[in-house]
């Protein structure tokens, strides 16, 4: 059976690389009681993979991984779910019964470090698309540091902002460099009052728990001196991908302001599929 488990990566595991963290979460899984199930070979391995790797220096509290695990599939299965059961040496009606999702969820949560927390599971069928494949928006919040733009009201400024039919900015990477229009690329972009408890992804969070873990991180961020905060709603994902950095790095340009990538923090709260649906709505509760 595969899952989708969310989870996040908070405080100082934004410093940690993906690939680091990616060894971190497979050591968690192992320790944990979760049956995983494992490739065929001389060097087995977890079935793992992940949504959208985190940039170093961002926080995320709405993170995915797809995990196949050994326990029976509850639901119908079609020849190809049989099939692909088949290709990893599982045959379905052998398998211990699955614990609740919730259950497995606890188990990892026993076993995971400070700024970790899974915080929901949802079965997918065996032959949907990985996560990964699936990612097309995503939602951030971007903390600024007191301090910085200290005069400067958000909201006229960001409106201003989108009502440009093109923002064009110099994309610089290992093997290219161009000129892109971010403008089809932001969905929405908006300033938080400066008094508000929440950011508008807590308010947008589906769960209490959810509700509670983006509150906390925001908390923590703002008592650090990143008191205002802006919402950004990005395209992401394999057909194009556009960093938060990157629109306000553009905003500050637009309004003669030098930008200072130590002046902002990161948190991405949601990852979202095409039809709008986020990476959680698309799996089945069990």
């Amino acid at each position: 059976m595969k899952v989708r488990i969310k989870f996040t990566k908070l405080g100082s595991l934004r410093y940690i690389g993906h690939l680091d963290f990616m060894r971190a979460i497979q050591k968690i899984i192992r320790r944990s009681d979760v049956q995983a199930a494992f490739t065929k070979g001389y060097s087995p391995h977890l079935i793992l993979s992940f949504a959208a790797p985190l940039g170093v220096g961002l926080e995320g509290t709405g993170e995915y991984f797809d995990l196949e695990v050994a326990y029976r599939d509850p639901f119908p299965l079609d020849k190809q779910d049989f099939q692909r059961l088949e290709t990893i040496g599982l045959q379905n009606d052998e398998l211990p019964d699955p614990p609740h999702m919730e259950e497995i969820c606890g188990m990892l949560n026993r076993e995971a470090p400070e700024g970790v927390l899974f915080t929901a599971c949802r079965r997918v069928s065996e032959n949907k698309s990985k996560a990964m494949a699936l990612v097309a928006k995503a939602d951030y919040t971007v903390f600024i540091e007191d301090g910085f733009l200290p005069e400067t009201d958000f909201a006229p400024v960001l409106h201003d902002f989108m009502e440009k039919e093109s923002i064009v900015v110099h994309k610089v990477s290992k093997k290219t460099e161009s000129d892109v229009d971010i403008r089809p690329m932001i969905y929405e972009l908006s300033a938080d009052p400066a008094d508000l408890t929440f950011t508008a992804c807590v308010l947008r969070a589906q769960t209490e728990k959810e509700k509670q873990v983006a509150e906390e991180a925001a908390g923590r961020i703002r008592q650090a001196g990143y008191k205002r905060s802006v919402f950004m709603s990005l395209m992401t994902g394999s057909a194009a991908n556009l960093k938060p950095e990157t629109v306000f790095q553009a905003v500050c340009m637009q309004n003669g302001v030098e930008y200072d990538p130590f002046a902002i923090r990161i948190v991405r709260h949601e990852l979202y599929a095409e039809d709008g649906r986020t990476l959680e709505m698309l799996g089945s509760r069990f």
